[in-house]
């Protein structure tokens, strides 16, 4: 305990500027070492989870099951001709449109 109080009051006795460096440091190792255990204990959780159950408590099989009767969508192709033709009425009803240059 001497020991820390004496190293303590040597990084007193510096400089601000050293004190500051030597305070970020200690944080920056301190913030590796906290992140370096939580990886390794949220590892070795993960490496426990019975992925199976997960599945079956989700319900995810039904899920799959629900969307793949689902209609797929699709977006209507519609040609030059088409486009214009669309264009030409929203004109007459008064919209204002953009001219597009293809």
């Amino acid at each position: 305990m001497e020991k820390i109080r004496e190293i303590l009051k040597r990084i007193q006795e510096r400089p601000e500027a050293e004190r500051k460096t030597i305070f970020w440091v200690l944080a920056v190792i301190l913030g590796v070492l906290f992140f370096g255990g939580w990886l390794a204990i949220t590892k070795e959780r993960l490496a426990g989870i019975n992925k199976e159950k997960v599945r079956q408590d989700l319900r995810l099989p039904e899920l799959e099951e629900e969307l793949s009767k689902l209609p797929k969508l699709e977006m209507p192709k519609f040609d030059q001709e088409q486009i214009k033709q669309l264009e030409e009425l929203l004109r007459q009803q008064g919209e204002v449109l953009p001219t597009a240059t293809p």
